[in-house]
């Protein structure tokens, strides 16, 4: 269990490096007309906390428990749950960078849940 979770978290880093920490999210599909205020920021701020937690790769493994507490809470709803109407919004036609960064972001999310359990 502990071999696959160090390698869940060294997938994790990768992710980051190759998809989640290149930025900026693909403000050219953000325009205000689509996602008003307060839109793109709700939406920088998810992408950043989960990519900044993706980033820590291996390090998730021994995280203090209220630093493991803080980053469980933070993935455990994705951005549909947490924000539905803006979520249909994302879309493979209409927003295609968009989307495949939300769905890269909730792939990351899913296994840091997955490095995170006890």
């Amino acid at each position: 269990m502990q071999s696959e979770k160090l390698n869940d978290s060294l997938r994790l880093r990768s992710m980051y490096e190759e998809r989640l920490g290149r930025g900026p999210y693909p403000t050219s599909e953000v325009t205000r007309k689509r996602f008003p205020e307060p839109v793109p920021g709700t939406l920088l701020i998810y992408f950043a906390d989960i990519a900044g937690i993706a980033s820590h790769g291996e390090k998730l493994l021994d995280l203090e428990p209220l630093r493991r507490a803080q980053f469980r809470k933070i993935v455990a709803e994705s951005f549909a749950e947490k924000w539905p109407q803006i979520s249909r919004q994302i879309t493979a036609n209409e927003t295609p960078r968009l989307r495949q960064l939300m769905d890269d972001t909730e792939e990351a999310r899913l296994l840091i849940r997955k490095v995170l359990e006890d």
